[in-house]
């Protein structure tokens, strides 16, 4: 008998002394780590949004640049884009959104700065070509404009290959070609402000 009130006065000892040891912890405290550890999924994208509608002027002046035929101009405006780029903080992103940025932003990243490298016009043009469709796909996911856009398509591109591209300007004015076919080229998409 003796031992079975032991036991029992020893489980109320830890019982009381577990409970009492909740009551002092601090209720701020666990409410601030709750906060730390949600960020709210609209939230957290319409900030990436802010940061990504950067990166979308920067991209129209490598194009622009491109319609010119000017190495230096499109050299120089592939250095604001991979300014803007790296200024691009995908940590408000949760989940599928930042799986979709993170697979996205390899091909971004990659040709904007194989286009600042460039030491040719066809180099630049080329590396435009391949960050046309991903930066095309990231605005349509995530809404980076603030303007209509147009998704416009040259078929004569590349030797007949066709390529991409996206302008501010329903008109063509086409970044693959220059001078040389300014016009050629249709518009396939568009990309409504959001």
């Amino acid at each position: 008998m003796k031992l079975h009130n032991w036991l029992v006065s020893t489980l109320l000892l830890f019982t009381f002394l577990a409970c009492a040891g909740e009551a002092n912890s601090d209720p701020v405290e666990a409410e601030d780590a709750a906060e730390i550890e949600e960020v709210p999924t609209a939230a957290g994208l319409d900030e990436f949004r802010v940061e990504l509608r950067e990166l979308t002027p920067q991209y129209l002046n490598i194009k622009d640049a491109l319609v010119e035929s000017d190495l230096d101009a499109v050299t120089s405006a592939a250095a604001g884009f991979g300014d803007a780029f790296d200024a691009i903080d995908p940590v408000a992103l949760d989940g599928l959104d930042r799986g979709d940025w993170e697979r996205l932003s390899v091909d971004i990243g990659e040709h904007g700065k194989s286009i600042a490298a460039a030491t040719d016009l066809e180099t630049a043009r080329r590396q435009f070509s391949l960050l046309s469709p991903a930066m095309a796909e990231a605005i349509k996911r995530f809404g980076g404009n603030e303007e209509d856009l147009y998704v416009q398509y040259c078929p004569m591109a590349f030797d007949n290959v066709g390529a991409t591209w996206i302008s501010a300007n329903e008109e063509i004015r086409n970044p693959y070609f220059g001078d040389k076919m300014l016009t050629c080229g249709k518009v396939q998409e568009e990309l409504t402000a959001n």
